[in-house]
């Protein structure tokens, strides 16, 4: 397990809401920390996964993506993930390296309870209780459940599909990527009925999932998969593919038909996909991605 020294330890927590700890404790968490690089667009976690890691900025820059479409960034001495050091809650969102040779301080729950740092109890205190019922209202807010979407129907972060043998499948990654994220879901017609993908099965999925993955990196760019989660789901024993795409750091093209004019620039506006022209494309660029323009 990697480790800083302590006084580059401490330089990163004099600058973090945890500066007030006396020194025992900041002595506690440096005995437990755990220190980790990142390369940019690598993710951290993703959005509905199990937290059980608390995590301190140390060098770099992260951004945290909600499932709403709103980003935070992560820059040093920000502290996140403090649910998953008190809680068996999923992750509210997906955060993902910025910059190459971030790096984070990371603090387990286990090692935090065994350091006395965090209480381990097995009756539920009424922290725990206030603490819960402000996660579940969260939650609520950011519903983005499979059976929520299709109630709310197709919009500026929801597409139908009804197979994925469909090019403006690619066309809808592409918008959202390029906007504020949404996501795709497949076997739906534009209804909100549920038909299904009959290609689709629990055995097949690991080889669905693969053939999306290389799809994307054919299509777009190998960098887009970090910001595009596939899942799996059934409602009323018919499959749905699930593709949720967070925004992206910097613009996306996508190869839709063939030849040196095939690639296009998508955004989403309200519940359809438009392609943009160079000038207008370039005019949006310059507005939603200043700082990869001048990067690059």
């Amino acid at each position: 397990m990697a480790k800083l020294e302590f006084g580059s330890f401490n330089e990163t927590l004099l600058i973090s809401p945890l500066a007030s700890l006396c020194k025992d404790d900041k002595q506690k968490l440096h005995d437990i920390h755990e220190f980790v690089s990142f390369d940019r667009t690598q993710e951290v976690f993703r959005s509905h996964a199990q937290g059980k890691c608390l995590y301190l900025v140390q060098k770099g820059k992260f951004k945290l993506f909600l499932k709403d479409g709103r980003s935070k960034e992560l820059e040093a001495g920000k502290v996140f993930g403090e649910m998953a050091a008190l809680t068996d809650f999923e992750r509210l969102g997906t955060v993902v390296s910025m910059e190459k040779g971030s790096s984070l301080l990371a603090f387990t729950r286990p090692r935090l309870e065994s350091s006395g740092m965090i209480p381990i109890t097995n009756a539920p205190s009424l922290f725990q209780l206030l603490f819960k019922n402000t996660v579940s209202y969260m939650n609520e807010l950011l519903d983005d459940s499979t059976e929520t979407l299709l109630l709310k129907g197709e919009g500026e972060r929801t597409e139908f599909k009804e197979g994925e043998h469909n090019p403006n499948i690619l066309k809808a990654i592409a918008g959202f990527l390029n906007t504020s994220g949404g996501t795709v879901l497949l076997g739906v017609a534009d209804t909100g009925e549920v038909i299904g993908i009959e290609e689709y099965s629990n055995a097949g999925a690991d080889k669905y999932d693969q053939d999306f993955q290389n799809l994307i990196r054919e299509k777009m760019n190998s960098e887009a998969m970090s910001f595009i989660h596939f899942s799996h789901s059934c409602y009323n024993g018919k499959g749905i593919y699930r593709i949720d795409v967070a925004p992206s750091d910097r613009p996306v093209y996508a190869k839709i038909g063939k030849g040196v004019s095939s690639e296009g620039f998508f955004i989403r506006s309200g519940a359809t996909n438009q392609q943009l022209g160079f000038g207008a494309a370039l005019k949006y660029i310059v507005r939603r991605f200043p700082h990869e323009l001048l990067k690059d």
